[in-house]
């Protein structure tokens, strides 16, 4: 059994699934717009203006995946659900929290913590919510 996360957008994913994939690196193994379907899917008929949005866009990197689409209608920005990064380098942990954190907002600035792990956590310019973790080799 696999678990993957799956985002929702008012109109930003495309923009926001780029800005992760740039950051984390991988590839897009599908990306569906509402134009590449009917136009009315489960009784709504798809606006013109979500015609380009995104449908349905898988992401793969380093072995995990990441769906997401834009919404027909709207939902809160980062919803119910953080996304928790597990890493083995605190330097590319920083990298990352630096770059994702540009345009949002940082809750709490990646440092070393009592736990033994570096730990910070963000919401980045898309509303998502984010924890980055990496576990701090004991001297």
């Amino acid at each position: 059994m696999q678990l993957h996360p799956y985002l929702a957008f008012n109109g930003t994913c495309e923009e926001a699934m780029t800005f992760y994939r740039d950051c984390f690196g991988g590839e897009f193994e599908s990306l569906n717009r509402f134009s590449d379907g009917p136009d009315e899917m489960g009784g709504t008929t798809i606006p013109p203006d979500m015609k380009q949005k995104i449908m349905h866009l898988t992401w793969r990197f380093d072995g995990n995946v990441v769906m997401a689409s834009d919404t027909l209608e709207d939902v809160p920005a980062g919803g119910q659900i953080t996304l928790s990064v597990n890493m083995d380098d605190p330097d590319d942990l920083d990298a990352r929290f630096e770059t994702l954190a540009e345009g949002g907002t940082v809750k709490m600035p990646p440092q070393d913590t009592f736990w033994g792990s570096r730990f910070g956590m963000l919401v980045d310019r898309f509303g998502v919510h984010w924890m980055f973790n990496c576990h701090l080799e004991q001297e």
